[in-house]
């Protein structure tokens, strides 16, 4: 297939697009910058530079495409404001509305990228499935309305729209490495929001690309699916594992109103729990996973960061 992509530099980007390049699809990539483009080259997906609050700029790959991802966001620098949340939200929602548009009536699979943290903060109540109640954090409110305009076009407008609900997904780069691996290498210690106690659902970037692949080789029109390994576990419990690996120093604590004064809207959902159920992706499409646990999957990751 020719699979358009947004936002296919992040963590969970670089695994969806590995993964649909080794399933011999042809991959076109949606980045805001040539520095980001000339690395996807060479991993072998065709770059296009453009902005996602400019749809006309790329919206005919969109047209062209065999198979569409939406998961670019506008990440916002520094402490996140109210101002740059809300940009952060007009800038997905222009991105969601256009793709809609483009791609009505054609049946292309397309899926949008929510999150775990529509749910809320789970504490220590059984994972939550996609049919527990949502209660987002102020900053992701938006996803919601984008999870509604796709669903609304799998019912009518002949989209084969579907939504992910991913956990915390981790690789050898982006948020985990500035937060766990580089810290480590270069400090010999990392630092945990709150002290770690926070449950997290995480999920290995290959499997999380392996899963996105599956749905849109074989698409689920009009379903929400949450994505994440078998074992939630504490935060702390990946630094520990994470430092022990890394030869560092046990992680320390960032204190949670130091991280809420620094991060702004940003601090509520790092230093919340976030424990979800994968069980109905799992059963649909008979998934085996490759690093079902932290176990398996921080050595994996710790490997290839060194190189």
């Amino acid at each position: 297939m020719e699979c358009f992509v947004t936002g296919g530099t992040g963590a969970v980007g670089r695994g969806v697009v590995r993964a649909l390049l080794d399933g011999g699809h042809t991959v076109t990539v949606l980045t805001h910058t040539p520095e980001n483009g000339a690395g996807l080259e060479a991993a072998g997906a065709r770059p296009v530079v453009g902005d996602m609050r400019e749809p006309a700029g790329w919206i005919d790959q969109v047209r062209r495409a065999e198979a569409v991802v939406h998961m670019a966001q506008l990440t916002p620098v520094g402490r996140v404001s109210a101002k740059a949340a809300e940009a952060a939200a007009r800038a997905d929602l222009t991105a969601t509305w256009s793709i809609l548009d483009a791609l009505d009536g054609t049946r292309t699979p397309f899926i949008y990228t929510s999150g775990a943290w529509v749910y809320g903060s789970s504490g220590d109540a059984e994972p939550r499935t996609e049919e527990s109640p949502t209660n987002p954090y102020p900053l992701v409110t938006y996803k919601l309305e984008g999870e509604r305009q796709v669903l609304r076009a799998a019912r009518n407008r002949g989209v084969a729209a579907m939504v992910t609900r991913p956990g915390t997904v981790y690789g050898p780069g982006g948020t985990f490495a500035r937060f766990l691996l580089e810290p480590n290498a270069e400090k010999g210690r990392a630092a945990v929001p709150g002290g770690g106690r926070q449950i997290t659902t995480y999920l290995h970037a290959d499997d999380c690309g392996a899963m996105y692949r599956a749905l849109l080789e074989d698409p689920s029109p009009g379903e929400v699916f949450n994505l994440g390994d078998t074992e939630p576990i504490p935060a702390r419990t990946m630094a520990e594992e994470v430092a022990r690996l890394m030869d560092a120093r046990p992680p320390s604590t960032l204190p949670g109103f130091i991280l809420r004064l620094a991060s702004g809207r940003l601090g509520a959902p790092l230093l919340g729990s976030h424990r979800i159920s994968s069980a109905k992706f799992a059963q649909r499409y008979g998934y085996t996973y490759r690093y079902p646990t932290y176990r398996e999957g921080a050595p994996a990751v710790v490997e290839a960061y060194r190189g």
